[in-house]
């Protein structure tokens, strides 16, 4: 949020609160005649935003810094456990007032106070419920619109579009690296497998990409320890580029850029690649030099680990998986088309353009298990069909 509609959100909100504690702790002045009831209105009324305490230290660390906690800082964060905001607080207090007298101020100035924040907010109707808050989790996305809110101040588009567990973490992770990298951003976009069908929660990482106008190591420096965070979220560490960097590279990673392009969740700013291309035979080269690299791998890998299936098994399954992004590149310089994004289309396509057997690729695709084997094959005898295709592939690239 910019600094100075939070000043203003903040001014409204803590004025609104402080008038009506006053007027109710002169209520009680007037009519008790002493301050302790007066005070214990203050209590109720303004110290209980003392909870977003709770909440800024659990999403910030334990590093305070006022002008982040004034301005909204704590209404960014993932989570919302404003214990003290509780209406079912307010019931207790007013339920043991006819006992004990002195609950009958705090009660009031709870009451009043989460009046205020109950009009004032763009929350669910039941936010204040502790109850409901714990029902979803303490989560912010699934309590109010607050995290639409912050998108919108901060420039942030497309979150929705993403899956709600990546949408929980994305938010709040950019909008520390906008507020910590300033103006120097054009455009920040997801990519890969987090922005289509294939992603997994338990396997995909969140793959991000920032593009700045200075990604010299000094300008860096100010996201350490942002990006250090994110990685504990399975958010991978962002590759920071810049326009002349991309304009200069699409001949060298043809691939990996036309794989961004295909898969981008344009998050803020400029859609920097909408518009690029590269040559078919950069991509041609890229493909076959992938390939036959890998194919190299394989058989290096195969003298070392032959004994040991398991380990033999992940080799074959994360070859394949690294392999995707060249499959679809030579679909791509094949038919002049964009390919799928779905994998088994991309190796009936395959089959289709090129005459290959695909059932070694569909096996290690659909195995999900860890036993040292491909479907109903050791991966020691599997890996042997898996090279000859992959082989078969190459000469074809090779002619293109």
């Amino acid at each position: 949020m910019k600094k100075s509609s939070a000043r203003t959100a903040l001014y409204i909100d803590l004025g609104s609160h402080a008038f009506l504690t006053l007027v109710l702790a002169g209520f009680f002045y007037s009519y008790t005649g002493r301050l302790l009831w007066p005070l214990l209105c203050v209590v109720g009324g303004i110290l209980i935003d003392t909870d977003h305490l709770i909440d800024y230290f659990l999403y910030y660390g334990r590093r305070f810094e006022l002008s982040k906690f004034m301005y909204q800082g704590t209404l960014n964060t993932s989570k919302g456990y404003v214990l003290l905001h509780s209406w079912e607080l307010v019931v207790f207090f007013w339920c043991i007032s006819p006992a004990v007298p002195w609950a009958v101020p705090v009660a009031a100035g709870m009451t009043g106070h989460l009046v205020i924040d109950q009009l004032g907010r763009g929350k669910s109707r039941f936010f204040y419920f502790l109850l409901y808050r714990w029902w979803h989790r303490f989560e912010y996305k699934d309590l109010s619109n607050e995290l639409n809110i912050t998108e919108a101040n901060m420039g942030l588009k497309n979150i929705d579009k993403l899956p709600e567990n990546v949408q929980r973490v994305i938010a709040p992770y950019l909008e520390k690296l906008l507020e910590l990298l300033k103006d120097g951003v054009v455009s920040v976009f997801a990519y890969g497998s987090v922005t289509g069908p294939e992603y997994d929660r338990k396997r995909s990482d969140i793959n991000i990409a920032v593009v700045l106008k200075d990604a010299s190591a000094e300008n860096l420096k100010p996201v350490l320890r942002t990006v250090r965070g994110g990685l504990k979220k399975n958010i991978t560490v962002p590759l920071f580029l810049t326009p002349s960097y991309i304009g200069m590279s699409m001949d060298t990673f043809p691939i990996e850029f036309m794989e961004m392009k295909d898969t981008r969740c344009v998050l803020f700013g400029e859609d920097i690649l909408e518009d690029i291309n590269t040559g078919k035979e950069d991509i041609r080269r890229e493909c076959e030099y992938q390939i036959k690299g890998k194919l190299l791998a394989l058989r290096q890998v195969y003298l070392e680990q032959a004994l040991k299936p398991h380990a033999l098994e992940k080799l074959i399954k994360r070859s394949l998986r690294s392999l995707f992004p060249v499959f679809r590149n030579i679909l791509r310089i094949k038919n002049g088309k964009t390919p799928s994004p779905e994998r088994a289309e991309v190796l009936c396509e395959l089959s289709e353009e090129f005459g290959i057997d695909i059932a070694p690729f569909l096996d290690v695709l659909n195995d999900d298990r860890s036993d040292g084997r491909i479907g109903k094959r050791s991966a020691e005898k599997f890996i042997d069909m898996f090279i000859t295709q992959l082989e078969r592939l190459s000469a074809a690239v090779d002619c293109m």
